[in-house]
């Protein structure tokens, strides 16, 4: 993790200082979408938040059939 956040801080700085602008967005997807509705989501950060291309793909693909579980006193519950 620490090696991919010094390449982004690089990237951004080699574009900065080639005079043309930065942008970057982060994601925690730690349990992040346990409980809310994938399809919904997808829909508002589509439509309410602009997020299309390659990022709302990645995002898309990354929900898709996906399962979340918990362990809870060393049990996994679904």
């Amino acid at each position: 993790m620490t090696q991919a956040l010094l390449i982004v801080v690089e990237k951004v700085k080699q574009g900065l200082i080639a005079g043309k602008k930065a942008e970057v967005v982060f994601f925690d997807f730690t349990d992040a979408f346990g409980r809310v509705d994938r399809k919904c989501l997808l829909y508002k950060m589509a439509k309410e938040f602009g997020i299309t291309g390659k990022l709302f793909l990645h995002v898309s693909s990354f929900l898709t059939n996906r399962f979340a579980r918990v362990k809870v006193n060393g049990q996994f519950r679904d």
